[in-house]
């Protein structure tokens, strides 16, 4: 069974501010549920610790961002 791992609210073009949410890397599924009004979730990853966040890009190198309730499968190194 699913469990919540993350809310995100309000209109922060960059949620959270504190440099991301912790994922240790590997192959994960991630559920996006919720109300997105006009705004899109950019899927970045960060290989130094939140300094530097690199867009992540599908196999046709287009940015993962979500827009709508959807599942999506991730697999990379180790990131934060």
């Amino acid at each position: 069974m699913a469990s919540k791992f993350h809310t995100i609210s309000g209109s922060n073009a960059n949620y959270p501010s504190s440099g991301g949410v912790t994922f240790a890397g590997g192959n994960r599924t991630f559920a996006f549920q919720g109300t997105f009004d006009s705004g899109d979730i950019k899927i970045q990853a960060s290989f130094d610790g939140g300094n530097t966040f690199i867009d992540l890009k599908d196999g046709a190198g287009n940015d993962i961002t979500v827009s709508s309730n959807t599942i999506l499968t991730i697999d990379l190194g180790a990131c934060k």
